[in-house]
């Protein structure tokens, strides 16, 4: 008599979890807890469970194309990180036979986002990450996506619209909110009377804003408990940064009593040099993403605290959720993915 092949259901039967657990040990996916992690394993190998990836997937000869829209941006910033993220899940999900394809354009001209729009679309994807810089084209965008019934997953930020398959990003509002609190945590309402917030500049029209919920966050909450704070809000150009210590080491210089300064996006490093030169001993200063040249400013005492996440997850949390969905025609139960922010210190930066 044939032996009657094993199943997840049996698995996650013997383990005492759900079917869930078992399909993240399995895939190695999600928060489970290594002792769980353990158990589930020992339970596979004693049942001897085979996935049998060519029943379930694999019957669909064509690849299936993803295709991630990236900013143009540096090595090691903030989007390298999430290139790094989008290449690992790439490599990961090749046993669902999807291939991911990456379109550049321009962060600081919503032209050059059109037109890769306009070029993803061409290239008939089964899938679409996309990062909506510019508000109102990736609504547009978006909008196609789901008209031809392309599937899309959102990274970083949101947008409104209701058509998107899965969302993955921090709490941009509550990020703020931290921020400010952490920013002013333990002073009173008179050593609270300047903050100092260093904003990045875009494009040129002010049309790409994915920091726009965390600065209403961080304003509101600075509004709500030190009223009477006088907010100063000095614009940081990446296309130029020896202008931009410039102008900030003037506005220091004029105004020896700021003694808290936040940057709510993951630049504080363009202008380290100046804040390591004008710091002082009673300073506050507080940036975002873990960055190198954040951490060297971390690490160094010229910053208090980074506000980070691991971005990488990001985007190969994006990629992985997208192949499957594609390739098992999985059902996606939990659309928002918010990261865990971490409040990175000189202190504890060894573990991370």
């Amino acid at each position: 008599m044939e032996k009657t092949k094993t199943t997840v259901t049996d698995v996650a039967r013997k383990a005492g979890v759900s079917i869930g657990t078992v399909d993240r040990v399995l895939h190695d996916r999600g928060e489970v807890s290594e002792k769980t992690k353990a158990k589930v394993k020992a339970v596979i190998k004693e049942l001897g469970y085979e996935m049998n990836l060519n029943a379930s997937l694999l019957a669909k000869k064509d690849d299936l194309m993803i295709a991630s829209i990236q900013p143009e941006h540096d090595k090691e910033d903030y989007w390298d990180n999430i290139c790094t993220g989008y290449r690992m899940g790439r490599r990961d999900c090749a046993k669902f036979g999807t291939q991911g394809k990456v379109w550049f354009f321009n962060q600081y001209d919503a032209e050059s986002f059109k037109k890769t729009c306009a070029e993803v679309l061409a290239a008939h994807p089964d899938g679409v990450i996309l990062p909506p810089f510019f508000p109102q084209e990736a609504h547009d965008f978006a909008e196609t996506l789901a008209a031809r019934n392309i599937p899309y997953v959102l990274i970083d930020t949101k947008i409104h619209s209701d058509s998107y398959l899965a969302f993955f990003g921090t709490q941009m509002y509550r990020s703020g909110e931290l921020c400010g609190y952490l920013l002013t945590e333990r002073l009173t309402a008179d050593e609270v009377k300047k903050v100092l917030h260093l904003r990045l500049r875009r494009d040129k029209d002010n049309r790409s804003d994915p920091t726009v919920n965390r600065r209403r966050g961080f304003y509101e909450y600075l509004e709500q408990h030190f009223p009477d704070c006088e907010r100063i809000t000095l614009e940081i150009d990446p296309q130029d940064p020896e202008g931009s210590n410039r102008a900030l080491a003037e506005t220091l210089e004029q105004q020896p009593d700021i003694k808290l300064i936040a940057m709510l996006s993951s630049r504080i490093n363009i202008v380290s040099r100046t804040l390591a030169k004008y710091r002082k001993p009673d300073m506050r200063i507080i940036g975002f993403d873990n960055l190198a040249k954040n951490i060297e400013a971390l690490k160094d005492g010229t910053v208090d605290i980074l506000i980070a996440s691991k971005v990488t997850q990001l985007s190969y949390s994006a990629y992985c959720l997208l192949s499957e969905h594609l390739a098992l025609k999985k059902e996606v139960m939990e659309r928002d993915h918010h990261l865990h922010l971490d409040i990175l210190t000189k202190y504890n930066l060894d573990n991370y």
